[in-house]
């Protein structure tokens, strides 16, 4: 408990802070080591910098992922539509042989093969 609360807390002006630093020797050996190191210009310019660069790659990360869903998702309703536009053109082959257009005449209006036709009326 005593860490987490010194973690928590290290570096805020808190009285139990300095109780905590006077009574645990550990503690107090982490807390010299936090001042050093905070007291140290070029190890906080290297820690900044490291920062930095986690949260412009984390962003670069979350921006391709982005991307990435938008282009799939883009690709997808491509494939859904020209999957359903191919649907559509089957039914309408399909409705005007009911209604005794020839293969042929089919054939040049929706652009599906006399094979593909033929294989749609026995389906």
């Amino acid at each position: 408990e005593k860490w987490i609360y010194y973690l928590l807390n290290e570096g805020k002006e808190d009285p139990v802070m300095k109780i905590l630093i006077k009574d645990d020797q550990d503690i107090a050996k982490a807390h010299e080591v936090y001042n050093h190191f905070t007291r140290d210009d070029k190890m906080r310019d290297a820690y900044e910098a490291r920062q930095k660069w986690l949260k412009d790659y984390n962003s670069a990360i979350a921006e391709a992922e982005e991307k990435g869903i938008e282009k799939g998702m883009e690709k997808g309703i491509g494939i859904g539509v020209e999957k359903g536009m191919g649907q559509g053109v089957e039914k309408v082959a399909l409705t005007m042989r009911k209604l005794g257009v020839s293969i042929e005449e089919i054939s040049r209006f929706t652009g599906l093969s006399v094979d593909e036709i033929n294989r749609l009326n026995q389906d």
